[in-house]
């Protein structure tokens, strides 16, 4: 009998051993800040997919003399409600921020950016250049993916703007605190499709103005860009719901430029030129 219950307690024992290391390797594979064995951090991609999912696209072209940039929006569903969540903020006079993914993320970044453009500033007396806010920012962003009481923020950002010296410049922010500059660039739902006919528009580099670049951009982008806004949305609801969003969903664009004296104007593109 004894033997029986040394046996049964051992086997308990290697029960309970086994358990614990299958606890320990699920942890370890869903923390904030460890390794997917594979090579991975899972949580980085998990935010990736909501971006994927949630997030509207959003498409910008640098030319010579300024920055063209399309995004899309969902209007109010309801008469009750007044305004809906905002895709474009000006973070300072001579920058725009476009985003994609969660808008709740979003406005705490949108409100550090603000903070970082008003502090530099003070300190150095003239507008921060968009380079520098990018890689400040990239690492608050990128810090967010290494502690196991945050998570990364469900955000992919396009940020344009003027510099006094440099001119007009695009870059973009990912979730995982990367950033990089881009001459045209399209994140978002339907990016890919956006991006490939970016790629085709050979006759359109940084060195294009405004003027010239805004035929082909409209022709061509814009037209991908209403198919994939309709798309998205057929895809995410059902037919019945898709008919009262795609009347729901607007699409935006806005021009940056330098005005004579050196200011930067941004202005928005009317609804009729997009059609």
């Amino acid at each position: 009998l004894s033997k029986m219950l040394s046996a049964v307690v051992i086997i308990l024992l290697i029960v309970l051993s086994l358990n614990m290391a299958a606890g320990e390797k699920s942890h370890r594979q869903q923390g904030y800040d460890q390794f997917h064995p594979s090579g991975r951090i899972l949580q980085v991609e998990y935010a990736k997919m909501a971006v994927t999912r949630k997030g509207g696209p959003i498409a910008a072209l640098r030319c010579k003399d300024g920055i063209l940039l399309i995004t899309a929006r969902a209007l109010p569903r309801s008469i009750l409600q007044i305004q809906s969540d905002r895709k474009i903020f000006f973070v300072d006079k001579h920058i725009c921020v476009a985003i994609s993914g969660l808008i709740f993320d979003a406005n705490a970044v949108v409100g550090y950016m603000k903070r970082k453009c008003v502090q530099y500033k003070v300190t150095y007396g003239c507008p921060i250049p968009v380079e520098v806010l990018c890689d400040d920012t990239a690492s608050v962003l990128h810090s967010m993916t290494l502690k196991g009481d945050s998570r990364p923020i469900a955000v992919n950002f396009v940020v344009a703007g003027i510099d006094k010296n440099l001119g007009p410049q695009l870059f973009t922010m990912d979730l995982a605190g990367t950033f990089d500059e881009w001459k045209a660039v399209a994140v978002g739902s339907g990016s890919e499709k956006i991006m490939d006919d970016l790629l085709q528009l050979k006759s359109i580099d940084s060195s294009e103005t405004i003027q010239n670049a805004w035929p082909h951009f409209k022709s061509t982008i814009i037209k991908t860009f209403f198919r994939e806004t309709t798309e998205t949305i057929h895809e995410s609801t059902t037919k019945k719901d898709s008919d009262e969003l795609s009347a729901a969903w607007d699409v935006e664009a806005y021009i940056g430029t330098e005005t004579s004296n050196g200011a930067v104007c941004w202005s928005r593109i009317d609804d009729n030129e997009l059609k």
